[in-house]
């Protein structure tokens, strides 16, 4: 009985979290990021001797980058995310 009820519970807390917000990804301006426009990320922490380099990556069976990874290679390239 515990089991039934506690999977009900899992069932219906879960996909409640898997909805994102629908406030919009703001620049450091507060204006909206929008498609096809080249953004560079500022990193909050620096490392030794450069911050870490961020690039994108794909998440689950995408077929484009939808995520911002950091590479924890340091590197002198900046390169726009787009």
């Amino acid at each position: 009985m515990k089991l039934i009820t506690l999977s009900f519970i899992f069932l219906f807390a879960f996909p409640i979290l898997t909805f994102s917000s629908s406030e919009p990804l703001l620049d450091t301006d507060g204006n909206p990021i929008l498609t096809g426009t080249a953004y560079y990320i500022k990193p909050i922490l620096l490392g030794p001797p450069f911050p870490p380099a961020v690039t994108l990556g794909y998440t689950g069976k995408s077929t484009c980058p939808t995520t911002v990874e950091i590479n924890h290679i340091y590197t002198l390239l900046r390169r726009p995310l787009c």
